[in-house]
């Protein structure tokens, strides 16, 4: 009888064990699905600041009066958390010399964050 009863508890332990597995699996999933969920939000956060950088820098559109002006764009990349995500990064240019500001937010969220 003890024999049984010892196999039995076996065999409970192993259901319990896969069935622990599965919901581990279950929940990296679900992880990840709320992960791609939050990635456009912050893309979009990230696109905000990115142009009330600009907006200070080079005034709102058809604004004038600022020593900056707005110049396009360039293709750029950031990291959201772990995750690189490609970006629209807006140009901004110094009328008197004419070269480009940089975007302090820009460096900030295109370096991969240390630990």
């Amino acid at each position: 009888m003890k024999s049984n009863s010892n196999k039995k508890v076996v065999m409970l332990n192993e259901v319990a064990g896969k069935q622990k597995n599965i919901l581990d699996i279950h929940s990296g999933s679900s992880r990840v699905e709320l992960i791609q969920m939050l990635i456009p939000l912050g893309m979009q956060a990230m696109s905000e600041v990115l142009m009330e950088e600009v907006n200070i820098l080079a005034g709102r559109y058809y604004e004038r009066g600022f020593e900056n002006q707005r110049w396009g764009s360039n293709p750029g990349s950031a990291y959201l958390g772990d995750q690189k995500v490609s970006v629209e990064v807006p140009r901004v240019r110094n009328k008197a010399s004419k070269t480009f500001v940089s975007l302090r937010s820009y460096e900030q969220v295109s370096e991969f964050p240390c630990d």
